[in-house]
């Protein structure tokens, strides 16, 4: 009876979202419809929500385990700095394709090691030394900046290989933008990891009463480390989504997010 309940309760949360969107399109339907219904605008929104919404993702981890995560902006802008000098400075020379196609893959894979381990740097602090997760990440927020801002002087870092941006604007089947492929493939995961991982069903009963997980023999510290490490890494794949829109990197992009 209780799971019918939780089930019926869920799904009221969906039907008022669902709502909630069809008002918007109604109302935006009916003032702007020339505007709204064209298909350059949804192409345009395909491009740009993607890197927010990973963002979102990656926070939601959080959320579901009890913490917060106030640093995922500046752990992004930090990691895509880093990937970026690699890239711009492995780039130099004009290397052929496939050495450029290599320099921004291993560019890709420093700037999720970057955001893994900002968000084991968020996780222990919260996890082995007992911050409260707002004011660990709020310190770490500032930390990345300044790391960001000391890298880069304030400047943007350019000349990444034009191949990053070649991938990232192309558009699969000839409509679906690759930053939405990107979001796609993260929901997707994130949606398995929730819902038939054991590590989902642990990361409900953190969020729901930690010490009662506790003596359910559920590694707390463990588990509040994966959870800041994957919002870290979601991070990091919203920063390089970013790089894509800008063709760059910056210690401000992003910030009012």
């Amino acid at each position: 009876m209780k799971k019918v309940k939780s089930l019926k309760l869920n799904f009221n949360y969906t039907y008022l979202l669902l709502g909630f969107l069809a008002l918007v399109l109604i109302v935006f339907t009916i003032t702007k419809p020339e505007m709204l219904w064209k298909g350059s605008v949804w192409m345009s929104m395909a491009k740009q929500f993607p890197e927010s919404g990973v963002f979102v993702i990656g926070v939601m981890f959080c959320f579901i385990a009890g913490y917060i995560d106030i640093s995922f902006v500046t752990l992004a802008d930090l990691s895509a700095i880093i990937a970026c000098m690699y890239m711009a400075r492995a780039g130099q020379g004009n290397p052929t394709a496939l050495s450029s196609g290599m320099i921004v893959i291993t560019g890709v894979l420093i700037a999720l090691l970057i955001g893994a381990l900002g968000g084991l740097i968020n996780g222990n602090l919260v996890s082995r030394i007992g911050i409260p997760a707002i004011m660990a990440t709020l310190a770490n927020q500032m930390v990345f900046r300044g790391l960001s801002i000391v890298l880069t002087r304030g400047n943007a870092v350019m000349g990444i290989p034009s191949i990053y941006g070649e991938v990232m604007h192309t558009k699969i089947f000839g409509f679906i933008p690759m930053a939405l492929l990107v979001f796609i493939l993260v929901l997707l995961i994130s949606a398995f990891l929730l819902k038939y991982t054991i590590f989902g069903k642990k990361l409900y009963m953190l969020g729901s009463n930690a010490k009662a997980a506790k003596f359910s023999a559920i590694n707390i510290t463990r588990m509040t480390n994966i959870t800041f490490v994957i919002s870290g890494i979601c991070a990091a794949i919203g920063g390089m989504l970013m790089v894509a829109t800008m063709n760059s990197a910056k210690a401000d992009y992003g910030s009012s997010y």
